[in-house]
């Protein structure tokens, strides 16, 4: 009989294959790693986006708004055009959901107190945006898949809201001011700025020249005796309200000042030796100049500033 005897202490310390054992490891923890940053980028640009269509759904609905005449259900169309969600009065909506989202998993609720997986729903808070002066728009995506398919987040959420506030005063509003040497009378005119040639939205009422001071001649809408009287003007159904200034080279004390009574905001800005700030037919204030208030140097014009409004057209940038 032959006894053989064989070492083990060779095979027991070799190490190869062990490399093979961490790289397994690595590349399991990566494609964790790679997932899970998937995973919150996908999230986030789906809340990013879902923000991006409540932003648009209230400021469409909040430029719905008409006085007199309000329209709940043209608001509701307006929101949900741009909310991204297919409903009854938005069969095409703007503004979809990224990813391929199915429209099963948006939800658009309109002034309501609670987000769709709270059980919210439209009208609660307070009532319809005619009723609230407010479109309050709560989105939400349902049931966004994990990368890994192994979960689901399950629910995001966005807010927005436009409210229409009475202002009570102002301050730091700088005055309107036209390019006009020396005029000799003015009048300030409301008009429906989709129907200028009717009499019946047309209010026009006189300016007088109260003071000169730092270079500049101010008109306001005092009577003689010097208080203010605010103009009564009736908002058009359009909602469009405009508003013009007309000035005159004639007018007290050498001649009658412009004719104002009667006549639409086109008749008035279509008569001679008239100038209109702006003309009507453009629709809209096209600029407006204001001045510092501080003292002017001697022998120096004050500091002027302007705003203008640029109607040509222009590339998209």
């Amino acid at each position: 009989m032959i006894w053989v005897k064989v070492s083990m202490r060779p095979k027991l310390s070799d190490e190869r294959g062990a490399v093979l054992l961490v790289v397994a490891a690595a590349v399991g923890a990566l494609i964790l790693i790679v997932a899970v940053v998937v995973d919150i980028a996908n999230w986030y640009e789906h809340k990013r986006h879902l923000q991006t269509q409540a932003d648009a759904a209230a400021l469409a609905g909040g430029s719905a708004f008409q006085l007199p005449g309000c329209s709940d259900t043209a608001i509701q169309k307006a929101a949900e055009q741009y909310s991204g969600k297919v409903t009854l009065l938005a069969a095409s909506p703007y503004n979809v959901q990224v990813g391929n989202t199915p429209d099963t998993k948006m939800h658009f609720l309109l002034n309501s107190v609670k987000y769709y997986p709270d059980g919210g729903t439209n009208f609660s808070d307070g009532g319809t945006p005619c009723a609230t002066s407010m479109v309050d728009v709560k989105m939400t995506e349902t049931n966004l898949p994990w990368f890994l398919r192994l979960a689901v987040v399950p629910a995001i959420n966005a807010h927005a809201r436009v409210s229409m506030l009475l202002a009570n005063s102002l301050k730091g509003q700088l005055p309107i001011g036209v390019p006009d040497v020396n005029p000799q009378s003015g009048a300030v005119i409301f008009y429906d700025e989709a129907n200028p040639g009717t009499l019946s939205t047309t209010h026009a009422k006189y300016l007088r020249k109260i003071n000169t001071g730092g270079g500049l001649n101010e008109w306001a809408n005092t009577d003689p005796s010097g208080p203010y009287t605010a103009a009564s003007v009736t908002m058009p159904a359009s909602g469009h309200l405009g508003v013009v200034l007309a000035f005159s080279t004639d007018g007290p004390p050498l001649s009658p000042p412009l004719p104002i009574s009667g006549m639409t905001v086109t008749q008035i800005c279509a008569q001679a030796r008239v100038d209109c700030y702006s003309d009507p037919a453009s629709s809209g204030l096209l600029f407006a100049h204001g001045f510092s208030n501080a003292a002017a140097p001697a022998n120096k014009t004050p500091v002027v500033r302007a705003a203008t409004l640029n109607t040509s057209t222009c590339a998209d940038l």
